[in-house]
């Protein structure tokens, strides 16, 4: 929990509570595993766009077993679950509705059910729904070893679209070659030449960025006329200013996209045939999402600041 903002692994303390009573229509859930996500700790900075009232329980992803139903809910215990909504995922036990519940299909592991619901569905909406992409055209985004970024380059390779891939460290280009990524530039001056390159070659009509600052203008320079700009994250914290002639002489589409958003006012349908979708490639093995390291619950200080570094290769989680 956490009763005041600043570092995470500062206000962040351990808490023993009951367990809630069991409701006719709710189901009590053993938690297993959850991630720690940029949007934890930035909730927890209190520096996110929308914050909980205080004191409150940290994470809003995660996965845990049904191990109790109310009267009135008839559900399989042990099936893997987690509440639809935020409400605080990083604890042992966890009592919610059985009408709040996303159950996920047995072949999904303990760590994909766990980090199923933020990445996986801002990766498919980013490609989903801000320009008609068909095979044979080119993306490109920063961020690309973010858990969104390998995502995208994943998604892209089923469909037959291209990416240009902005990274800001050396080391990670064979693991994205290997997900199928199709340009890897590592940003700085050289980087640059090489992005100008390839943006003269080819028309990029769609670009991600969740960097911001400097990266999220050379995200920019490199679209073609009409394309658009979709901005989900702002890791660097440094805001950035779209040159005038991007906007005049290119027409370039400026949007944001934040899926929090996008589940309060998605009809139910339309999420089910996402999740569908995502669990057919989930099922066929096509989409993978590294795990840097998993500490046990009562190590969630070092989990925190490690959580904070860059320079990992995969998503910090908590083991519950």
């Amino acid at each position: 929990m956490y009763h005041r903002h600043g570092t995470p692994g500062d206000v962040a303390v351990l808490e023993h509570q009951e367990i809630p009573t069991l409701g006719e229509h709710d189901v009590l859930i053993r938690m297993k595993l959850a991630p720690i996500n940029p949007s934890d700790l930035n909730m927890m900075e209190g520096t996110y766009g929308e914050l909980p009232p205080l004191p409150a329980i940290a994470g809003n992803e995660g996965v845990g077993e049904i191990v109790a139903c109310g009267s009135e809910v008839h559900l399989p215990e042990g099936h893997k679950a987690k509440p639809a909504h935020g409400i605080g995922t990083w604890r042992e036990w966890l009592v919610a509705p059985a009408s709040d519940l996303v159950l996920f299909p047995p072949f999904l592991t303990d760590e994909q059910a766990a980090m199923f619901m933020v990445n996986p569905p801002t990766a498919w909406r980013l490609m989903e729904d801000f320009a008609p992409l068909q095979a044979g055209d080119w993306l490109i985004q920063n961020g690309a070893t973010s858990g969104v970024g390998r995502l995208v380059i994943q998604l892209a390779r089923q469909r037959g679209i291209h990416t240009v891939n902005l990274v800001r460290r050396q080391g990670s280009e064979a693991e994205l070659r290997a997900l199928g990524a199709d340009v890897i530039i590592v940003e700085g001056k050289e980087g640059q030449r090489q992005l100008a390159e390839v943006a003269a070659n080819q028309e990029i009509r769609l670009g991600f960025n969740c960097i911001g600052g400097e990266s999220a203008v050379h995200v920019a320079n490199a679209l073609a006329p009409r394309g658009t700009l979709v901005t989900y994250g702002a890791m660097s914290r440094q805001p950035f200013r779209i040159p005038a002639k991007l906007l005049i002489f290119r027409d370039l589409r400026v949007r944001g996209f934040w899926l929090t958003s996008w589940y309060r006012t998605a009809s139910q349908r339309k999420i089910d045939a996402m999740f569908h979708a995502l669990y057919h490639f989930f099922s066929q093995d096509k989409l993978h999402m590294p795990v840097a390291k998993v500490y046990p619950l009562e190590d969630y200080r070092t989990a925190l600041t490690h959580a904070m570094h860059g320079g990992r290769d995969g998503k910090i989680m908590l083991r519950l």
